[in-house]
């Protein structure tokens, strides 16, 4: 049943499954004392061995459903890289918006890891790997690097879910760490919200492209282990459980640990230069603000009320510099639509991005 047609109950029951496959693969490796090996070692050790949890895994990782094709999905990689100049409003608001989902908030905050060596940035750094690697389809191929990374991520966030499990301190009510539900909403955050933030700043998307951007990221959804009910082969079914998912996993009770994670992080932006250079904090909130209500043009009430949740303050002097700034995207993203000028875009766009991969190392 296609996630458009599950019940409400149906939906939020997700919320209290994992990732069975790869938790079952996990306590293979450790009943056979594998624990501590490389996780591929582990698997290609288990899978000789006629182990069924490390076969099955395998197959999953290996499938690609029917309605993924990597041809298609190689237009991404110039979306992204011509419209470098929206990477600011990506950065402040995009990575705080998953701060409004109450699950993800309290995984990343138990233990208190993003509070120490600079748990923000290395998060941020992590985030930012994973965004550039969708350039490189023929790395997310079955067996490719990217397939890879993304693999592993799925293993490690079993590995967080199991051992916040065994601690009896977790808050169930909002649903078991990295739950299925949460994992299939990642694909609405990077497939529909992160684009739109994009397109409110003067990007430019061709239809092909944002099918390409919806498809790469219902790809590594479904690496990490997302429910194949919520990735549908119908963009516009697609749109209807995005809609759905955003309902069930932003904002589900008033919570303030979303709230102090993301001002750490706004603390973050401005301290230590996340943005490029250093700026004024009422700037990195006004980048913020303007970020989270591009992203959701069609729920302009629920922009509002993740800004309220995020407690994003006005700053008006800063909001008027951020427009002021936002019109002179929009102009030089027209520039950009001639080819010439879409070229250099590109080539400046890929080394800015590498540059401040090799800065936050």
């Amino acid at each position: 049943m296609a996630g458009a047609e599950l019940s409400e109950d149906e939906i939020e029951a997700l919320n209290f499954v994992g990732d069975p496959l790869s938790e079952d693969f996990l306590l293979a490796a450790k009943a056979a004392g594998l624990d501590r090996e490389d996780d591929f070692a582990a698997l290609s050790t288990l899978r000789a061995a006629g182990d069924s949890a490390a076969e099955a895994l395998w197959r999953n990782i290996n499938h690609v459903p029917s309605f993924l094709d990597f041809e298609a999905m190689r237009m991404v990689a110039g979306f992204n890289r011509r419209n470098f100049f929206a990477g600011p409003y990506f950065v402040a608001g995009a990575l705080p918006f998953t701060y409004a989902d109450p699950n993800v908030a309290h995984v990343l905050d138990f233990g208190g890891g993003l509070r120490r060596n600079g748990g923000q940035v290395k998060r941020f750094r992590e985030t930012l790997r994973g965004v550039t690697s969708v350039n490189d389809v023929e790395a997310l191929k079955p067996g490719g690097r990217a397939w890879e990374q993304w693999v592993r991520i799925r293993l490690i966030h079993s590995r967080v879910r199991m051992g916040i499990s065994r601690t009896a301190e977790w808050d169930y009510r909002v649903g078991v760490p990295v739950s299925a539900l949460r994992i299939a909403g990642g694909s609405y955050v990077f497939a529909s919200f992160v684009p739109q933030v994009y397109l409110s700043v003067g990007a430019t998307a061709s239809a092909q492209e944002i099918e390409a951007i919806t498809r790469v990221w219902q790809w590594i959804t479904y690496l990490l282990g997302g429910p194949l009910e919520f990735l549908l082969g119908d963009l516009d079914e697609q749109e209807v459980v995005n809609r759905k998912l955003l309902e069930h996993t932003m904002i589900t009770s008033s919570d303030p640990v979303g709230t102090r994670l993301a001002h750490e992080w706004f603390l973050c932006c401005a301290r230590d230069g996340i943005l490029g250079v250093r700026v004024p904090l009422p700037f990195v909130h006004a980048l913020a603000r303007r970020a989270v209500i591009g992203g959701l043009p069609r729920e302009p009430g629920f922009a509002a009320a993740v800004i309220d949740y995020l407690q994003i303050p006005r700053h008006p002097v800063a909001d008027r510099f951020v427009t002021i700034m936002t019109v002179f995207m929009r102009a030089l993203a027209r520039c950009g639509r001639w080819r010439p000028v879409r070229n250099i875009f590109e080539l400046v766009g890929e080394a800015l991005t590498s540059r401040l991969i090799r800065r936050l190392e």
